[in-house]
């Protein structure tokens, strides 16, 4: 008997998720249902899987996949996504959702219309310096939990910054190509066991900055909430931009990203957008 499942896909600045309603699933292998389902070629095509899921200790739980199926912790352009998912399917008109990540509890406010989308806040949490996620030479890390470690790779000067996730950013004068050296960095085991996100930031002013991404388990991608939150946090610890709010702009869109360097969380405003729903076999 063919299965089916309801779902919708959805993006962020064009960094698009395909989402399945899986409060009721028990069984499914959802790496490998990831990978197929995010195919360009043999499947609905998408950035990554998204499941809605029961939690008991926020509103719902976030189960991300990345496009090659492996598992994320977070994603920031997602989890608008989801939100977005709660009010088409009318799970829940609430203002304001809280979900059960791997990055911890993220809560997502709905702030109206803008453009023609669908505009949500999401409260990012805090940013993390001394992350599991990233094995610092002593010589290169940081002697405080809120200052930025940075480390020399071929060249270039890369701040760590955990969003629940791993971010390796390098500041450049002009446009790189993300797939140039992108693969190289996120694979470093050295530094990173568990792969990195890799975001290359040219400063455009006080409040603005450019970012283009490499995701980890999904190479380059059109934007990246958690590396655009990431990028800010370095960009105001080296006292590039101010603290209050900055415009990132990303290859599929902006966002607006706030951050005050005194042990604060972040704070991310952008759009999400339902592109298709239908069925699909599982």
């Amino acid at each position: 008997m063919i299965r089916t499942l309801p779902f919708i896909k959805a993006h962020g600045c064009e960094n698009s998720f395909v989402l399945l309603d899986l409060r009721r699933e028990r069984s499914l292998s959802l790496g490998k249902l990831a990978a197929k389902l995010c195919d360009k070629a043999a499947g609905i095509g998408a950035d990554g899987l998204i499941g809605l899921a029961s939690s008991s200790r926020a509103d719902f739980r976030m189960k991300y996949y990345n496009a090659d199926g492996s598992p994320g912790e977070m994603c920031g352009n997602g989890v608008r996504c989801l939100a977005l998912l709660i009010r088409e399917w009318d799970i829940s008109q609430a203002r304001s959702v809280s979900f059960e990540t791997g990055a911890g509890i993220i809560r997502v406010s709905y702030a109206g219309r803008s453009g023609g989308a669908e505009m949500f806040e999401v409260d990012m949490g805090a940013p993390r310096f001394n992350s599991k996620d990233f094995r610092v030479p002593k010589s290169a890390a940081s002697s405080s939990s809120r200052q930025l470690s940075e480390v020399t790779l071929r060249g270039r000067r890369y701040a760590l910054v955990s969003m629940g996730n791993p971010h390796a950013i390098t500041f450049v004068t002009s446009d790189i190509d993300p797939a140039l050296e992108g693969p190289w960095i996120e694979q470093n085991e050295k530094l990173f066991p568990n792969g990195t996100n890799v975001e290359f930031v040219r400063v455009l002013s006080r409040s603005h900055l450019k970012v283009r991404v490499w995701e980890r388990g999904c190479g380059v991608t059109r934007a990246c909430g958690t590396g655009a939150c990431a990028a800010v946090v370095a960009a105001v610890s080296k006292g590039l931009v101010r603290s209050g709010p900055v415009k990132v702009s990303l290859d599929g869109g902006s966002l607006l990203i706030e951050w005050q360097p005194d042990g604060g969380t972040v704070s991310m405003t952008g759009p999400a957008v339902l592109v298709a729903e239908g069925k699909t076999r599982i």
